[in-house]
């Protein structure tokens, strides 16, 4: 990674699929605009959906002029290209194009040298995205879930590569993050360590009717790989037809485990919702029904419980719930709410989205771990736990951003806390000292910490 800033400029390359083979001769002009010695690396940017390219030429700044891009955009408008400086937009433009419309990329490589061997790498990629020659039975499905925190959390497929994957979820990681993620598909499957190479959120994620992120597989042993070729095949290889799009939704939906009671003129149960929106939540273990289903559940403001009346949107029934493993339950749409109950509700919801890009890591002894981490994931946390000081802080300092807060509960050994505030405290991260409080308490002071 170079370790001076260099000064961006895209070439859009539109169609470079269909006539990359043309392209390559036709970059001379570019290049001997450029010169090599004010370049200083250049990568390549593909979107799989619109077979576009991105090339990022990378300048030493004090050389860009306003002769030299004019230069390079009159020799891009002579391969059909356009060029974009994204540096000279203004500040809500630039954080467009990096954080929303950059991650809609979804193969990467970079630190190259020259834009036509970037245009080669490209153009590898390309020819070798073929189906693995073996038995192969197109489009069975491909499940997939991520880690967060210490739990895994399903995701919605957008795409998948012998280079990566894109995903749909209303709670994606940070842009460089290390991500382990789970396939599976029949019989087989593979938990594979990913960088986060892009977060689609704001309009990228409206443009594609939900968040999520794009990330690079980090493959460690050739088992992985070849697991990871079998994987493709039995999905149709990289040439499989392309995925059915997430189904649009008209509110984000936020994990969560919240108590609720539902009630039908049969019976009366309590479950727990698994995730919540503006406009409803599935509930988990309640056997599907058809008609309205009263709700009842408490929220975090300390008030009465919240009534309401609730249409099943969608079930999940036995066959599906194994074959994608996932829980039987119901999809409910809440109705006939009062006024009040619908702005508390609502404001509940919020929380939970704001919780959801919190990342807390816990310290506690392994009595108390669990129901500490477990409330918080709860409520919409992302949560990890240690109950040992070099476990705790290799958590909190080895990912690609600090956590947003790390939980020091009383039950760890004095000596334990004592070589853990020592070495957060030299790194910066923000702490919060509890002492046994019930994980209902402790939940509300992390509240308190990262929400007020």
């Amino acid at each position: 990674m170079d370790p001076a800033p260099t000064y961006p400029v895209f070439l859009v390359l539109p169609q470079v699929g269909d006539r990359i083979a043309t392209l390559l001769p036709s970059l001379e002009p570019v290049r001997s605009t450029i010169g090599s010695d004010v370049l200083r690396a250049v990568d390549v940017y593909y979107r799989t959906a619109t077979d576009t390219a991105l090339l990022s030429l990378r300048f030493d700044p004090p050389h860009v002029t306003r002769d030299l891009l004019a230069q390079i955009s009159a020799s891009a408008a002579q391969i059909g290209a356009a060029v974009v400086e994204p540096l000279r937009l203004p500040e809500a433009g630039r954080r467009r194009f990096f954080d929303a419309y950059l991650p809609l990329y979804d193969v990467c490589f970079g630190g190259l040298r020259g834009p036509e061997l970037a245009l080669r790498v490209l153009l590898r990629h390309l020819q070798g995205a073929t189906p693995v020659p073996s038995k192969t039975h197109p489009g069975e499905r491909l499940e997939v879930r991520f880690r967060r925190g210490d739990e895994w959390q399903l995701a919605r497929l957008r795409s998948v590569t012998r280079e990566g994957i894109s995903v749909a979820t209303a709670t994606p990681p940070h842009h460089g993050d290390l991500v382990e993620v789970e396939l599976q598909t029949g019989t087989l499957s593979l938990i594979a360590k990913t960088s986060v190479v892009g977060v689609a959120v704001g309009e990228a994620a409206a443009a594609l009717g939900a968040t999520g992120f794009g990330a690079r597989f980090v493959l460690a042993h050739e088992a992985e790989r070849r697991r990871l070729e079998e994987i493709l095949a039995l999905v149709g290889g990289d040439h499989a037809p392309p995925l059915d799009p997430p189904p649009y939704r008209r509110e984000a939906r936020y994990p969560v485990r919240w108590p609720v009671t539902l009630r039908t003129p049969e019976n009366k149960v309590s479950v727990r919702a698994l995730d919540m929106s503006r406009r409803g939540m599935f509930v988990a273990g309640a056997a599907p029904t058809e008609g309205a289903v009263h709700v009842t559940f408490t929220i975090d403001d300390r008030g009465t419980p919240i009534l309401a009346t609730a249409r099943v949107a969608r079930a999940i029934h036995d066959d599906t719930a194994r074959i994608r493993r996932l829980p039987v339950g119901m999809g409910l749409e809440l109705m006939s709410l009062s006024s009040q109950d619908e702005r508390r509700f609502h404001q509940f919801v919020g929380r939970i989205a704001r919780r959801a890009d919190r990342a807390v890591v816990v310290g506690a002894s392994p009595e108390r771990l669990g129901e500490l981490t477990s409330a918080l994931s709860a409520a919409g946390y992302s949560a990890a736990g240690a109950s040992d000081a070099s476990s705790l802080v290799a958590r909190a300092a080895t990912t690609s951003r600090p956590p947003d807060l790390v939980v020091l509960d009383s039950s760890m050994s004095a000596r334990a806390l004592q070589a853990a505030r020592r070495a957060l405290g030299a790194r910066r991260i923000p702490t919060l000292a509890i002492d046994g409080d019930s994980p209902t308490a402790a939940r509300e002071h992390v509240d308190f910490a990262l929400l007020s």
